[in-house]
């Protein structure tokens, strides 16, 4: 799989390299998860981003499950910044007994604010990650592939 060329790699990011397996199946030399997780470390302080746009800049289009599955398995204390991606539609997917009432807390602690649906303006405070223009609001505005609006 080749990176998309209309976004450029993140400061700091090393590109997947692929070695064959005896199948012949690729496999990730570097955890994808890692991948993953640098990603999610770029995003700054007061800012989010979706589980889609993490999985389209870490050169993974149309996997923002597998996001959520990698935010998932990180530990207590960790020091990647898990509360910042959220939802396309700028909503906190956890639930609020686990996880969720944390979140929220953690992003407003960085002055995100919530609306009175308990969303996040994504117009207002989505990260647009370096090199990107995201034309999410307004009439014509259309997502990138594999990044749902």
């Amino acid at each position: 799989m080749s990176r998309d060329k209309r976004f450029p790699p993140l400061p700091g990011v090393r590109e997947r390299r692929f070695v064959p397996t005896r199948k012949g199946q690729p496999v990730a030399a570097r955890s994808l998860y890692a991948v993953i997780f640098d990603t999610v470390r770029a995003i700054p302080h007061g800012r989010v981003a979706t589980y889609g746009q993490v999985a389209l800049m870490a050169g993974l289009p149309g996997s923002a499950r597998l996001v959520g599955y990698a935010l998932h398995t990180l530990p207590e204390g960790t020091d990647v910044p898990w509360h910042r991606v959220i939802n396309a539609r700028g909503r906190i997917s956890l639930h609020p007994q686990f996880g969720g009432l944390l979140q929220r807390a953690l992003l407003e602690a960085e002055g995100v604010a919530f609306g009175p649906d308990d969303t996040v303006s994504l117009e207002e405070f989505r990260w647009q990650g370096p090199g990107m223009t995201l034309p999410f609001s307004g009439e014509g505005a259309s997502s990138p592939p594999g990044l749902r609006n």
